[in-house]
């Protein structure tokens, strides 16, 4: 009996440390998650990550949830792993591709699975989208206010905002990111006084947005906004439609109004793409080298990581303009560094993720696991269309990016997952 007493006693013990453990790992990640994009506390981000995946482990073995939830992604991301592993013995600097598979890619991975074990129950996806709303505001706040101030980046003439993040590249892909996030949030909340705040921060996003005058990340946007139209209605073809017609009016409003213009002259851009000059232009000069080497050497790649672009073609950086140090699109960038089987990895592991999120009808108000499951299949579109024209699926946009398909994906581990579905 006295030991019946005592092993209870212990079990219960036992079960209080895992709780309070798993507490302090939630406190970590979710502070985490407010502030991934700040730009001065990378080593404080750093900590964060570190120390909620230790607390977190910690408490899943003294709590006896020792099974590991490896998803579909799970063979799709070690191929990819391997394939950029290879990488490094042709790269033209091993060293920075190693520590670039290390510091980028193995720390986003760690990243996703670490939040896919974080959330235990439905509250818990509620309390990392909250706290993202939360960053959401502070970055747009930060980033309006440092440009009514005069602290902004400037770039090919145009002002642009860069908030709290590193520079207005990263503000705008953080934007990318959190947007379906942001204009999902208003369905999240049962409070109307919740309901009403999370609304204010729509258009609060888009000025913010606006003013980082990042015409890819516009375009990403309304990409995200369409495809949530699609999946949030019941009359999908028509929502469809609608989307196609904003993602259109946008297109026109960049090639057609002087005010968006960077320089371009669009007239060229069928006739003779390498006279369209400005962004474009500089877009077509570096993606047609890139086109030239990838068929020089299709399987052969250059190496992991951005700057192995500047090691390999010295002379081209020579003649160009300072900013195509890299490739600026991801898919060119996968295929030129780990050759083609990597951009081939790379869609796969893309197309998983897309056909395991899709949701199959439209969420419902209040059910968490179905929106996370709309927002995780938007913000991966989105940020594929961000990085169409420009490469930034590293350092905090990568961390932030693999943290919400973490939260995406752990729907499918919820209690009554299966019903719900």
């Amino acid at each position: 009996m006295n030991r019946a007493l005592t092993s209870d006693a212990a079990g219960r013990e036992k079960s209080a440390w895992a709780a309070g453990l798993f507490r302090a790992a939630r406190v970590c990640l979710l502070t985490l998650l407010v502030v991934v994009s700040f730009e001065y506390i990378t080593a404080l981000r750093e900590a964060l990550l570190l120390l909620g995946a230790a607390l977190l482990i910690a408490s899943l073995v003294l709590g006896g949830q020792r099974r590991f939830r490896a998803t579909a992604l799970f063979w799709p991301l070690v191929a990819y792993l391997v394939v950029a592993v290879i990488s490094v013995f042709t790269s033209v600097s091993p060293l920075y591709s190693l520590s670039e598979v290390r510091g980028v890619l193995l720390k986003g991975i760690f990243a996703y699975y670490v939040m896919l074990h974080l959330v235990g129950a439905r509250e818990h996806i509620r309390q990392a989208w909250s706290a993202l709303l939360v960053g959401a505001a502070l970055m747009s706040l930060s980033g309006l206010a440092m440009m009514l101030l005069g602290e902004v980046s400037s770039a090919d003439g145009v002002d642009r905002a860069g908030s709290l993040a590193g520079g207005y590249q990263y503000f705008a892909t953080y934007l990318v990111l959190v947007w379906p996030l942001v204009l999902l949030a208003p369905w999240l909340y049962r409070e109307r006084w919740l309901r009403w705040l999370a609304a204010g921060l729509v258009p609060l996003t888009v000025a913010a947005a606006y003013v980082t005058q990042t015409r890819g990340a516009w375009l990403a946007l309304c990409v995200e906004t369409a495809l949530l139209l699609v999946v949030m209605s019941r009359r999908r073809w028509l929502a469809a439609g609608v989307g196609v017609a904003l993602c259109a009016a946008v297109v026109a409003a960049v090639l057609w109004l002087p005010q968006l213009s960077h320089g371009e002259k669009w007239s060229q851009l069928w006739r003779s793409p390498s006279r369209v000059q400005g962004s474009a232009g500089d877009l077509v000069q570096v993606w047609s080298h890139a086109w030239r080497e990838i068929k020089r050497h299709p399987f052969v790649g250059i190496g992991y990581g951005r700057e192995t672009f500047t090691d390999a073609y010295p002379e081209f950086r020579r003649s160009h303009q300072p900013l195509l140090w890299h490739t600026h699109n991801v898919f060119v960038e996968n295929a030129l560094h780990l050759g083609v089987q990597g951009l081939v990895a790379l869609l796969v592991l893309l197309a998983v993720l897309a056909v395991k999120l899709w949701p199959r009808s439209p969420p419902r108000p209040g059910r968490v696991e179905e929106l996370i499951a709309a927002v995780g299949v938007a913000t991966l579109v989105g940020f594929c269309v961000r990085n169409l024209t420009d490469s930034l699926f590293v350092d905090s946009p990568a961390l932030l990016f693999w943290m919400i398909m973490g939260l995406a994906c752990s729907r499918e581990y919820l209690p009554d997952a299966g019903r719900s579905r």
